[in-house]
């Protein structure tokens, strides 16, 4: 699969969930994509507005839509080659598996 037909799957999908009224986090709650943050939360740590900041707000990080849609892209490639691993290792077992042995036929002669 390109990255084209990935983006464009991950593009379908998107526009569908945000149809179905679910946002940009719910989004990649559920296809398992990681928020964003603007440094290390270590390097955070130090910073003082962000240790003034409510603990709650400092779970969420943040997401853009151009992110998501690229996160999302790299799971399809990634399921679509699991796809296609998967059959080529089918194919490779046939290929190496006994042949079938027809059974034979008994056949009378005719008197």
């Amino acid at each position: 699969m390109t990255e084209q037909q990935a983006m464009q799957i991950a593009r379908d999908e998107y526009a569908r969930l945000i149809a179905d009224g679910m946002g940009i986090f719910r989004i990649a709650e559920a296809w398992g994509i990681e928020r964003e943050y603007t440094g290390s939360v270590k390097a955070l740590s130090l910073d003082l507005v962000w240790i003034d900041t409510p603990e709650p707000l400092k779970q969420r990080g943040f997401l853009s839509e151009p992110y998501l849609l690229a996160e999302m892209a790299k799971q399809v490639r990634a399921i679509s080659s699991e796809e296609e691993e998967g059959s080529k290792q089918k194919a490779t077992d046939d290929v190496w598996r006994e042949p079938r042995r027809r059974q034979l036929r008994v056949v009378q002669k005719a008197t």
